[in-house]
């Protein structure tokens, strides 16, 4: 798996958080501090997020940043298995 599938699922995983929560883009900048845009291109997939970003953004949502790491980890290697195997 490469860096922009990896980006995908952080981005993907964010989204979903965010949407659980009720925010919208705007309400997770308020909290969080970080920038809509930088928030559209995360959840995207099309950046990846600074450490200090992700960190800010689990606060945001409530989450444990590890926690939510090794989610990503997992779901990343899952992915790979999974197009290793085709």
């Amino acid at each position: 798996m490469d860096n922009k599938q990896a980006n995908a699922v952080i981005g993907a995983n964010l989204r979903g958080l965010r949407g659980k929560r009720g925010y919208s883009r705007e309400k997770l900048h308020d909290l969080s501090g970080v920038p809509v845009i930088t928030i559209r291109r995360i959840e995207g997939g099309l950046r990846a997020a600074p450490v200090d970003v992700l960190l800010g953004l689990c606060k945001a949502l409530g989450v444990n940043a590890g926690d939510f790491l090794n989610a990503a980890q997992a779901e990343i290697e899952q992915v790979a298995s999974a197009q290793a195997g085709e």
